[in-house]
């Protein structure tokens, strides 16, 4: 008699869910070290952005490098003054975001992607979820001026089409 138990078979694709999720995220620690990542943070590269519980999704990589972050004086508390003083992995990325948003200095992804204002915002490099490797061409001049922002957010939604 081969019996086949359901109990079993859900519990063990369960644990192997679990446990694929897992070394997604070792792989994932193993991409982000700087060594490995850094020769592929070109400007125009898409950088899939995650941030503790808010997704960003794709963006376009506009500048990388190490700096001190500008810590908001919100999320200070929460960091040591080690922390604080350390200079780390920054990335500069395009992403949508609500309008409007970012004038109340709190930047969320946009509810609707038909009124996406795009932005560059700062992270820091552990939030890289995921690293593709299109590259998409930067427009000339600064990132942050309303054309340049303009075309980054066509070019953005041109890819993801």
């Amino acid at each position: 008699q081969h019996g086949f138990n359901i109990d079993e078979a859900i519990a063990d694709y369960y644990y192997l869910t679990k446990e694929m999720e897992k070394k997604r995220t070792d792989i994932r620690q193993i991409v982000n070290k700087p060594d490995n990542i850094v020769p592929f943070l070109n400007p125009g590269r898409l950088l899939y952005m995650v941030d503790g519980v808010v997704d960003w999704g794709w963006g376009i990589l506009v500048h990388a490098g190490r700096r001190k972050l500008e810590v908001d004086p919100r999320r200070k508390s929460a960091m040591t003054e080690e922390e604080e003083d350390e200079i780390q992995w920054i990335v500069d990325v395009f992403l949508p975001c609500e309008p409007g948003s970012l004038q109340e200095n709190t930047p969320i992804p946009p509810t609707s992607s038909n009124k996406a204002e795009g932005q560059v915002l700062t992270m820091v490099l552990p939030l890289v979820q995921r690293i593709s490797k299109i590259r998409s061409n930067m427009p000339e001049g600064d990132p942050r001026s309303e054309d340049s922002r303009r075309a980054l957010l066509k070019t953005l939604a041109t890819i993801k089409a």
